[in-house]
């Protein structure tokens, strides 16, 4: 009994023991799974010449691997040969600029995953790496006359101002021609309006156009950069231009809103101004209000002595005035002896604050960087089709585009600004503020009949919430042709919202026998103060 009684306990145990054993599993095999990265994959494998990029493969149950590089292209580090490689991980410096072609071929213990599918057991896989050029700094300039004629390109050298002697009042259109793909470019311009130049939204400093105003010799400085992969140069010419006394007509660039003051900048350095100050009048309009300030005092500016400000004895302005200047002729003169004409009713920019040069704006109120694709026919039908717009380096209020507009014979126009994928390009208000709407015109032809009723005229809305009864400019027999003018109908607009809104420019010349062409630049859309 003993005896069976612990053969019976032993069974227990056993069978006990064996119950709490989880079941014995044998292990699976590891899954094939293809994982490959590059180091600047996030940016869109781009590096510079003569720069590394590593290539890793962490694919599991790989039994083979080869990378294959272009002939002559790569210097694969660590090895002799700079075509294949069986490595799981490489480094790889570019000779070559140019988009190489990288394959990479795997072959796999099984079917192999490919994030959530299978794909087999070889898998060839294509990068592409783009291998840019480093940068090296270069431009052109070609001299523009004081009538805004090109004279043709000169020559930069240190020490070119032996040979480019340049009249007073012209100016240098910089065009950019550096290698390597900079995104942008930085300038210091001495003796230049501007005087330097830093990147800034819509525009890399590619071209620029600087006037020379005041006698000397003077240098030139760019630096062309880009920030990944990062990369930079610069150019320098010593004396590369010398500025002389001109024969030109000394000429008005603007007049402008200088806090409470009106400042007139023209086209050369000035002598002093001081005993001037009688012949200079100043006329205020606003709301019918008509103010005729007196001008107590007429200076130079102190950081451009080509600008005068004249002192308005104690009067406010509003960025809402209407307000004209006139000169009597005096005894005022450019540095080279040049004597200051006579002028009427030369208009004032008034400080105002584009918001549609805002980082929060999308917009190319400048049309600087628009192809005619950026400005779509918005597909009213009938005789809103009937127009032409395209963008021209013809003419231009500041820069060097416009966009050039030819309203047909009892035509009109409907445009939007949109991009590659039909999308507005937009700009954002602060809502309860009032705005002005305004852009810059040349008008080329006013057509036969102009006064026809209703007037040939242009619109800018606003969408969405688009308030199609905004006020519009008309053309009239008495726009002038042949110069810029500043056109804004005064009407103001609300925003309810910040948007973002998008713009449509509607023209009308449905009454008008002929076409009715003109230039237009730099939109504004601008709060405005009123005056009390």
């Amino acid at each position: 009994m003993k005896t069976l009684y612990k053969y019976l306990t032993l069974m227990l145990l056993v069978v006990g023991f064996m119950a709490c054993t989880p079941e014995y599993e044998a292990p699976a095999p590891e899954p094939n799974h293809f994982s490959v990265f590059l180091s600047e994959q996030d940016f869109d494998n781009t590096v510079q010449v003569g720069t590394d990029l590593d290539f890793i493969d962490v694919s599991r149950g790989v039994q083979e691997r080869v990378w294959t590089f272009p002939e002559g292209v790569a210097d694969i580090v660590g090895q002799e040969n700079d075509v294949t490689s069986e490595a799981h991980k490489i480094k790889v410096i570019f000779k070559e600029p140019g988009t190489h072609e990288v394959s990479l071929h795997l072959e796999f213990a099984g079917e192999a995953w490919v994030e959530e599918e299978l794909r087999g057991n070889a898998l060839d896989t294509v990068y592409t790496v783009t291998v840019l050029d480093s940068i090296q700094a270069s431009f052109k300039a070609n001299l523009i006359d004081y009538q805004g004629n090109d004279q043709g390109e000169i020559t930069l050298a240190d020490g070119g101002a032996s040979t480019n002697k340049i009249e007073a009042g012209s100016s240098l259109r910089f065009v950019v021609t550096s290698t390597g793909n900079p995104a942008e470019n930085e300038w210091v311009f001495e003796g230049g309006t501007p005087a330097e130049f830093s990147p800034e939204p819509g525009n890399n400093g590619d071209t620029l156009t600087v006037a020379y105003k005041k006698l000397g010799t003077y240098s030139i400085q760019l630096i062309s950069q880009r920030g990944r992969p990062a990369g930079a140069d610069t150019v320098t010419y010593e004396n590369f231009i010398e500025i002389v006394p001109s024969s030109a007509p000394i000429l008005i660039d603007k007049a402008f809103q200088a806090e409470d003051q009106v400042a007139i900048s023209f086209s050369r350095e000035l002598d002093d101004p001081r005993a001037e100050a009688e012949n200079f009048s100043v006329t205020i309009k606003n709301n019918g209000q008509v103010i005729t300030p007196t001008v107590s005092e007429v200076r130079l500016d102190p950081d451009d002595a080509s600008t005068l400000l004249l002192v308005l004895g104690g009067e406010k302005l509003y960025n809402s005035d209407t307000v004209s200047v006139n000169y009597t002729p005096g005894n005022l003169q450019s540095t080279d002896f040049a004597q200051v004409a006579s002028f009427s009713d030369l208009m004032v920019e008034m400080d105002k604050e584009n918001i549609l040069a805002a980082e929060t704006s999308t917009m190319d109120y400048g049309f600087e960087n628009s192809t005619d694709a950026n400005w779509p026919y918005l597909w009213w039908g009938g005789q809103w089709a009937e127009y032409t717009s395209s963008i021209s380096t013809a003419k231009a209020h500041s820069g060097v585009a416009s966009n050039y507009i030819a309203f047909n014979a009892n035509g009109g126009m409907i445009i939007g600004h949109k991009d590659e994928a039909g999308n507005n390009y937009t700009f954002t208000p602060e809502p309860g503020k009032t705005y002005e709407i305004g852009m810059w015109i040349y008008v080329e032809d006013l057509g036969p009949d102009p006064d026809a009723m209703e007037q040939p005229n242009i619109m800018v809305f606003w969408t969405p919430e688009t308030d199609w009864g905004v006020g519009r400019y008309s053309f009239t027999s008495s726009t002038p042709v042949g110069e810029w003018i500043y056109v804004s109908t005064m009407v103001t607009a609300q925003f309810n919202s910040e948007g973002p809104y998008g713009v449509m420019i509607r023209g009308f010349n449905g009454n008008n026998p002929g076409p009715l062409s003109f230039y237009m630049d730099d939109l504004n859309i601008s709060e405005v103060q009123m005056r009390p």
